[in-house]
């Protein structure tokens, strides 16, 4: 199977996204932040992000060895073929990014993750809940509707 490109244009990493899950609700609100310009001139850094997604064989714990790595090449367009959880590129913050993923699902959630995923399927965290989720997802890949804002929450979920 081929990657499925996230971004395949040269463009500010859309990836600057910080979520917030609020305590009592299965709400998933993102926002992108940009650095701004402070009163004296100089750059406001952004906080730090942390990937939306929990990843198997996530490389958050390789930042500190890639970033000294990265920083003489920071001017250059980050690549990565298999970016997975998004650690490595929120990591360092590229200014431009093509990200790649072989996993569809996971490309059509950061995709729909970049125009505005409102999560508004009930999320609860029992067995029943989640074979009628996963039953509802595999219904969608089956009739090919994975690429959908729906497919992306379940995917979520």
């Amino acid at each position: 199977m081929k990657p499925t490109t996230l971004l395949a244009i040269e463009h500010p990493l859309a990836a600057d996204l910080i979520t917030r899950f609020p305590a009592d609700e299965a709400t998933l609100q993102v926002s992108i932040v940009k650095a701004t310009k402070t009163a004296d001139g100089s750059e406001s850094k952004a906080p730090a992000l942390k990937p939306p997604l929990k990843w198997a064989g996530g490389k958050r714990w390789l930042l500190p060895f890639l970033q000294p790595l990265w920083l003489p090449h920071s001017s250059r367009r980050y690549v990565d073929p298999f970016c997975g959880g998004l650690a490595i590129p929120l990591g360092l913050r590229p200014k431009t990014a093509l990200l790649n993923d072989i996993n569809p699902h996971l490309i059509n959630f950061y995709v729909t993750l970049q125009r505005g995923l409102n999560v508004n399927i009930r999320m609860k965290n029992d067995e029943a809940s989640f074979y009628v989720q996963r039953t509802r997802f595999n219904e969608l890949v089956r009739r090919r509707r994975w690429q959908s804002a729906e497919a992306a929450q379940l995917f979520y979920y």
